[in-house]
């Protein structure tokens, strides 16, 4: 008996066409923001960024201040570290390249390698501490929001339990609250970049003014066309 071909993306079965009348969906508050993320656009998610950056931290001064505090220090620390680094190296290749023989070389040198190799110490045992508070916030942010749904949600009317587009919100919420802990880990890892970005722009600004467009040009994504899901929806 010849093998029955599979239904194409976003065509129904004959069991769905019989049972339910075409595809099944899940009728799911958070069904509505599926394909939100994979169909943003560079600037739509820069615009979204100051906005995560301030839930994370209104989360997180709510939820653990102490752990909020060795995160932030921990990545100025790094981002301090990174550029003492890179004027050391630049200190380093400026006395290889001045020295007239391999034995002033080494002298010239031997300072300036320390200074960077102590830097990378430092900034590897703050990425640790970073890592650390990250960690020790991102439970404690996630039960901070589910008190503040519950709490939010105690206070409307009996009668809107009743309404479903309000049940959809509240399910979209709660799907928020369980992602929650992906906040902390992105907004760590902007707060990082952005840092580092502006350490290592200050260290080419003070070095040459004519590099820091090539940090930019760097630090730009690639702007290429983004593919789209199959199918165009969550079909079950």
């Amino acid at each position: 008996m010849p093998a029955r071909a599979a239904p194409a993306e976003g065509e129904s079965s004959p069991s769905e066409r019989l049972l339910f009348g075409g595809p099944m969906r899940y009728d799911s508050g958070f069904v509505r923001h599926e394909e939100t993320t994979a169909q943003a656009g560079l600037w739509a998610v820069a615009r979204q960024i100051p906005g995560m950056l301030r839930l994370a931290w209104v989360l997180a001064w709510r939820a653990d201040r102490a752990a909020l505090a060795g995160v932030v220090l921990a990545e100025v620390g790094r981002a301090g570290a990174a550029a003492l680094s890179l004027v050391a190296v630049n200190a380093a290749l400026g006395h290889l390249f001045a020295s007239a023989g391999p034995a002033g070389a080494l002298r010239a040198v031997l300072p300036a390698v320390l200074v960077a190799g102590a830097a990378a110490g430092a900034g590897a045992v703050l990425a640790a501490v970073s890592s650390w508070g990250a960690d020790r916030l991102s439970p404690r942010i996630q039960r901070t929001a589910t008190v503040t749904l519950l709490e939010r949600s105690q206070r409307v009317e009996l009668a809107s339990m009743e309404d479903p587009e309000f049940n959809r919100l509240l399910e979209s919420a709660r799907f928020g609250i369980n992602s929650v802990h992906r906040l902390t880990t992105e907004s760590v890892a902007v707060l990082s970049t952005l840092l580092s970005m502006a350490a290592t722009g200050g260290v080419l600004l003070t070095l040459s003014p004519v590099l820091l467009p090539l940090l930019v040009l760097i630090a730009a994504p690639a702007r290429g066309a983004r593919p789209s899901p199959p199918g165009g929806g969550a079909t079950r």
